[in-house]
């Protein structure tokens, strides 16, 4: 019998139920016992799914941010295997085989080999990290910035929403390892979504991931013999190859480097840092190290900093048409630049709005929910040292609406066809925050 057939046998209201006539039924202590054995039998489930559900979640939005830069997706596992010859060492593949044991993602291994599944993450460590977050308030003496790794190549980290958060509402920073990212050799973590999630009502507000982009700066730099144009210029910077790895660092509260913490781990405090170095090689011949970046992501309650310094220590080099900051959208579809008119966004035209001028607050809703911003802020005032926005002759912020579904908005630290010598050190600071 099922619980209900059990419980209505137990607690039925006439001798014969349904006829009154029958006369009124004593609830029975076998009948009882019975139905409490049946409940008790389901406890092992209930408790099963509390822990199950939030793991679940986590995956499946894993999985669903994987296609990144240079990732692709496959339905099966063996049209994975199939099509591994078409793809290259250190590339990532997502199967969503309908075999647990097959599907999950997959590192490209070199030759004819996709190489081991990556982990996911663990549930129990799911349903511990869903309960440390929940027990956050903004007065939590505990910290208010948690760090979780789930997968060997992607961290989450969440913070409140700033202004109007409540308990239970915070931002979640996503961020993975972009390997393949052509010429970043060794590691590249990088900053590429942004959701909200409101007592488990989660909204996208940036995902970068589905179209192949991350958080990213650029400087477009080559030598000043050269005209400025491709090949012999090109970029550099997160996202767009010309840099070389040279060194990670994750630290919680200052304290020793986690960046090698186990899948499933989640740490907790007030101040998180991904501190990240890298060389700058020359564009023309991809090898020549004319320089080198350092750069941070600091995470705390007031949301994210992300600070890069760029040292040049070759002469004769030079910079145009560069930009300090961008922030990918998709869950947004207005935009607003300081004191300039809101424009929309997301028309997936390839249009691109005209400068908004030298503004050093950009922010982005939907009109759905125009309590809910997110906002990309200049704390200098201007995209930094020694640019400012001196070197911005044809636009400064802006919008770009790409045919493929997303939106750029962008501050320039250069800008216009004439190069300019590279300062020896040249720093820049943009500050990311969800708020109500």
């Amino acid at each position: 019998m099922s619980i209900k057939s059990l419980g209505d046998t137990a607690f039925r209201k006439w001798n014969t139920d349904g006829v009154p006539a029958s006369g009124a039924h004593p609830p029975d202590k076998d009948d009882i016992l019975a139905f409490v054995a049946a409940l008790g039998s389901q406890e092992t489930v209930v408790n099963a799914l509390a822990v199950d559900v939030p793991a679940l979640q986590t995956t499946v939005s894993t999985l669903e941010s994987a296609q990144a830069s240079g990732h692709v997706g496959f339905a099966t596992y063996s049209a994975m295997v199939a099509a591994v010859g078409s793809y290259t060492s250190g590339q990532i593949a997502d199967c969503y085989d309908p075999d647990p044991a097959k599907n999950g993602v997959y590192i490209h291994g070199g030759g004819a080999s996709w190489g081991s599944r990556v982990d996911l993450l663990p549930t129990a460590a799911a349903a511990n990290f869903e309960t440390a977050y929940r027990e956050l308030t903004p007065n939590s003496t505990a910290g208010q910035v948690v760090l979780l790794r789930t997968t060997q190549i992607d961290w989450i980290i969440r913070t409140p929403i700033t202004g109007n958060g409540k308990p239970g509402e915070y931002t979640e920073w996503w961020i993975r390892d972009f390997t393949t990212v052509a010429g970043a050799g060794g590691r590249m973590l990088a900053l590429y979504s942004i959701t909200s999630n409101e007592n488990g009502v989660i909204r996208v507000l940036s995902n970068g991931a589905i179209h192949g982009s991350v958080f990213e700066y650029a400087q477009f730099a080559g030598l000043m013999t050269d005209a400025p144009t491709a090949p012999n210029w090109n970029f550099y910077g997160n996202g767009h190859g010309n840099i070389t790895y040279t060194g990670l660092s994750i630290a919680m509260d200052g304290g020793s480097n986690i960046r090698d913490m186990a899948i499933g781990s989640h740490v907790q405090g007030s101040s998180l840092v991904i501190a990240q170095s890298f060389d700058i090689l020359l564009p023309k011949d991809g090898t020549t190290v004319i320089g080198s970046i350092n750069q941070g992501h600091t995470f705390t309650s007031a949301g994210l900093n992300v600070a890069h310094v760029h040292t040049i220590s070759a002469g004769g080099t030079g910079n145009v048409n560069s930009y300090s900051a961008m922030l990918p959208i998709t869950g947004m579809n207005k935009a607003k630049f300081g004191s300039a008119s809101a424009i929309d966004i997301n028309l997936y035209d390839g249009s691109q709005s005209a400068s908004q001028g030298q503004q050093s607050t950009i922010q982005a809703w939907h009109t759905d929910r125009t309590d809910l911003i997110l906002e990309m802020i200049l704390p200098g005032g201007n995209p930094g040292t020694p640019d400012g926005w001196t070197k911005d002759t044809t636009s400064d912020t802006f919008a770009i609406n790409q045919t493929n579904g997303y939106t750029k908005l962008y501050v320039n630290s250069r800008s216009g066809s004439t190069a300019v010598a590279a300062a020896a050190t040249a720093s820049y600071s943009t500050n990311y925050r969800l708020r109500k």
